[in-house]
C-alpha cells in the first residue's frame, strides 16, 4: 500500500503545482500561446472547466482556479483518509 500512497502523493502534488502555476499565469495575464504555459493549462483544463461561471462578475478564470486549488486538496484528504483507514491506521 506504501507505493500506491506515494504516486498518488506525488500525483495530487503535481496537479496542485501545476494548478497553482496556472493561477499565477492567470493572475498575471500571460500568453497562452507559449507552448509551456499552453501545456500548462491544457494539463489542468479538465479540473478547472467544471468550476467556471459559478460565480458572477471578477475574475471567473481565477475564480474558477482557485475553487479547482480547493477541489482537488478536499479530493486529496478524503483519498488519504480512506486508504489510512482501509490499511488500518485510521483507527
Amino acid at each position: 500500500m506504501t507505493t500506491l500512497v506515494q504516486i498518488l502523493d506525488l500525483l495530487f502534488t503535481l496537479l496542485l503545482l501545476l494548478l497553482i502555476l496556472r493561477l499565477i499565469f492567470t493572475a498575471i495575464s500571460s500568453n497562452r500561446g507559449h507552448p509551456v504555459i499552453a501545456l500548462i493549462f491544457n494539463l489542468t483544463e479538465w479540473v478547472v472547466r467544471p468550476f467556471r461561471g459559478i460565480v458572477r462578475g471578477g475574475n471567473q478564470e481565477i475564480l474558477a482556479v482557485i475553487f479547482a486549488l480547493i477541489a482537488v486538496l478536499v479530493v486529496r484528504v478524503l483519498v488519504f483518509a480512506v486508504l489510512a483507514v482501509g490499511d488500518g491506521r485510521g483507527k
